[in-house]
């Protein structure tokens, strides 16, 4: 078992954080969205998986259906960003401010965004 696994489910399923590009929620579930394209759907709400998450730097609350991998953030727009896997997620506004620092340590901002965040 991985020291660095995300535990979710009855199963106790690992997940290795590297393999997941972002969580989408679905009303009282949540879709995984992996590196490979495989998506799969658990029982969680995302709020129950963002408590899971809280010891992993690379997860940030983007907006309120969306949990993203900030190592796999293409860019990062003035209303989205853009997933390496060419998945465009909307960007709250009270998130993006929350959050402008983190995009801006990892340098993910469009070059062609005005502005401040």
């Amino acid at each position: 078992m991985k020291s660095n696994s995300i535990k979710l489910g009855i199963r106790q399923e690992d997940l290795d954080p590297e393999d997941i590009l972002c969580f989408e929620a679905d009303v009282n579930y949540t879709k995984i969205h992996f590196r490979s394209g495989r998506v799969n759907t658990v029982a969680f709400t995302l709020k129950n998986i963002e408590g899971q998450l809280s010891g992993y730097e690379s997860f940030c609350r983007v907006h309120k259906s969306y949990i993203v991998n900030l190592n796999y953030i293409q860019h990062v727009e003035k209303t989205a960003i853009m997933l390496q896997n060419e998945k465009r997620i909307l960007l709250s506004r009270r998130k993006r401010k929350l959050n402008s620092g983190l995009f801006y340590d990892k340098k993910i901002f469009n070059d062609r965004q005005e502005g401040t965040p």
